[in-house]
C-alpha cells in the first residue's frame, strides 16, 4: 500500500507509491509493533523533508516564466474582462491569491529539456455572480520595436504590416498600382498591425484562425524569439481568442490569450464583420483553466524563428489523429467519376469543366490542375481528352506576347482579369501563368513516362 503523506497541516496531499512497510498487530509486545512504530518515526522525518523540498521546488518554479520573459523585457498578467456584448465595460487585474471575489493560481514546470515552460493560469470565481465575463492571460513587452516580426500561423506574418486595398475578396486594383514597378507588397483588408508609424493597432483573433495556436515573434534588436503556444478551447467547442495590442508610440505591445474568444470584429473574407462573441455568466464556484508553453530563445533571423516554430508546434497540441472516413480507393471512384463527366465540347474547344460554369479558368484550382490526374490514370480515353484541353488552352487563350489570358467563355470570349476602367488593355494574373506553366511540363513529363514521347 502507499503511504499518503500530509504537508501544511493536513491541507495538502502527496502519495509516494514507491514507500511502504510492514504492519504487524498493535501490540507493545510484538516485534512487528516495534518495526510499525520505527517506520512510523522513519516517514514523519522523511515527510518533513519532502514537505521542505517541495516548497523548495515550488517556490524555484514561480520563477521560471518571470526570467524567461525578462529577457524580452517582458511580464505577465492575469485580467479577468466584463462586457456588455462585444464591448469591454471593465478590466480587473488578478493576483494569485490576493483577491476577494476570484481565486486565482500559476502553476508551472521547471525549464524543460527543449527550453519551454508549460503554465496553467487557472481562475475561480468564490462569492457572487459574474455576468458575461472572460478571462485573460497577457504577455507584456515594454521595450517593444515595430521591427519585430510577427508570426500567427496561417494568418500573420511579419504583422501583416503592409499596405491594405479593399473590403471584400479579391478587390480591385487602385489606379496607382498599375504600371507601378515600385508598387509596395500589398494585402487586402485583414488582420494586421499598423505600417503607419504613431498609429496604435489591435489585432484580434481566435485560435480557429491559425494553423496552430500560436503567437510569435523575433526581435532583431535583441536576437531572441518567443513563442507561446495554448489549446484550442479552455471550453468544450468554445475556441480561445488571441490579439496583438500595440500602442501608438509603437514602443509597447502585449499578447493576449482569452477565454473565451471575444472579438469586437471578426475577419472575414478580405473584410470584417461584427463577431458576436459572447462572454459566458460565471457563479460561485464556476472555474476556467488556460494552459500554455512558452519558449524564449537565442535567434539571429526571422529563419530561426520559423525553424524552432516548425520543431515545436505540434509540442503542446500533440501528433495529428486524421479520422479515416473514406478510403482513398473510394475517393479516387469518387472524383474520377465527377471530372470525367463533367468533359464539355464547346464552339471553343473540348476541356474538363473548372467549376459549375461553362467558362474555362487557367488558374486558381481549375485549369490543368484538373487534367493531370485524369492523365495519370493512364487511360487511353481519357489521355485523348488531356491532349484536347491541352491544344485548346495552347491554341485560344496563350496571347502574341506568350502570356496566356486567365479566362474564356464557351464561346470563346476573352475576358479580362481586374480590369479598371482607367486602362482598357486586356489583363491577366501573374499567378495564373504560373500555374499553366508548371502544370504543361508536369503533364508533357508525365506523357513521356508513359512511353507517349515522340523521337
Amino acid at each position: 500500500m502507499g503511504i499518503q503523506l500530509f504537508l501544511k497541516k493536513g491541507k495538502s496531499k502527496y502519495s509516494i507509491n514507491n514507500l511502504y512497510f510492514l504492519r504487524g498487530k498493535k501490540n507493545k509486545h510484538h516485534k512487528s509493533d516495534i518495526i510499525y512504530r520505527n517506520n512510523l518515526i522513519m516517514i514523519k522525518k522523511i515527510s518533513y523533508g519532502i514537505a521542505f523540498s517541495l516548497c523548495i521546488i515550488t517556490a524555484q518554479a514561480q520563477t521560471n516564466t518571470k526570467k524567461a520573459l525578462q529577457k524580452v523585457e517582458g511580464n505577465i498578467t492575469l485580467d479577468v474582462l466584463h462586457y456588455d456584448g462585444t464591448n469591454l465595460l471593465s478590466k480587473e487585474a488578478i493576483k494569485p491569491n490576493q483577491q476577494k471575489d476570484w481565486q486565482s493560481k500559476f502553476v508551472e514546470s521547471t525549464v524543460n529539456r527543449d527550453g519551454s515552460i508549460d503554465v496553467s493560469a487557472s481562475f475561480k470565481l468564490i462569492n457572487g455572480t459574474a455576468p458575461s465575463t472572460a478571462v485573460a492571460i497577457n504577455f507584456n513587452f515594454d521595450n517593444w520595436s515595430r521591427d519585430n516580426y510577427v508570426l500567427v500561423p496561417a494568418i500573420v506574418y511579419n504583422g501583416n504590416r503592409y499596405n491594405s486595398i479593399g473590403n471584400g475578396y479579391n478587390p480591385d486594383y487602385p489606379k496607382d498600382m498599375y504600371y507601378n514597378p515600385a508598387v509596395p507588397l500589398t494585402i487586402s483588408n485583414d488582420p494586421r498591425l499598423s505600417i503607419e508609424k504613431n498609429k496604435a493597432s489591435l489585432v484580434e483573433l481566435q485560435t480557429g484562425n491559425a494553423a496552430t495556436p500560436a503567437m510569435c515573434f523575433f526581435s532583431p534588436a535583441e536576437k531572441k524569439g518567443f513563442i507561446v503556444l495554448t489549446e484550442q478551447g479552455s471550453e468544450p467547442n468554445k475556441n480561445n481568442g488571441l490579439s496583438i495590442v500595440e500602442n501608438a508610440a509603437q514602443n509597447k505591445c502585449s499578447f493576449t490569450i482569452t477565454a473565451p474568444t471575444m472579438r469586437k470584429l471578426a475577419a472575414g473574407f478580405g473584410d470584417f464583420h461584427k463577431s458576436g462573441d459572447k462572454a459566458p455568466d460565471w457563479k460561485a464556484g464556476d472555474s476556467l483553466a488556460i494552459h500554455f508553453k512558452l519558449y524564449v530563445f537565442d535567434a539571429n533571423n526571422i529563419p530561426d524563428l520559423l525553424t524552432k516554430f516548425i520543431q515545436v508546434r505540434k509540442a503542446f497540441t500533440g501528433a495529428n489523429r486524421p479520422r479515416n472516413w473514406l478510403p482513398m480507393s473510394k475517393e479516387e471512384q469518387l472524383a474520377v467519376t465527377i471530372n470525367s463527366n463533367n468533359f464539355r465540347e464547346f464552339p471553343v474547344g473540348g476541356f474538363y469543366l473548372t467549376g459549375n460554369s461553362t467558362g474555362f479558368d487557367l488558374g486558381w484550382v481549375g485549369g490543368l490542375i484538373n487534367t493531370y490526374p485524369m492523365l495519370a490514370l493512364n487511360d487511353d480515353k481519357e489521355r485523348k481528352r488531356v491532349g484536347e484541353e491541352l491544344d485548346f488552352v495552347v491554341h485560344k487563350m496563350q496571347g502574341e506576347s506568350g502570356y496566356f489570358y486567365g479566362v474564356v467563355t464557351a464561346d470563346g470570349d476573352l475576358i479580362t482579369e481586374k480590369a479598371n476602367p482607367d486602362f482598357p488593355a486586356m489583363q491577366a494574373m501573374v499567378r495564373k501563368n504560373c500555374s499553366v506553366l508548371l502544370w504543361l511540363i508536369k503533364h508533357l513529363l508525365l506523357l513521356k513516362a508513359q512511353g507517349m514521347a515522340i523521337s
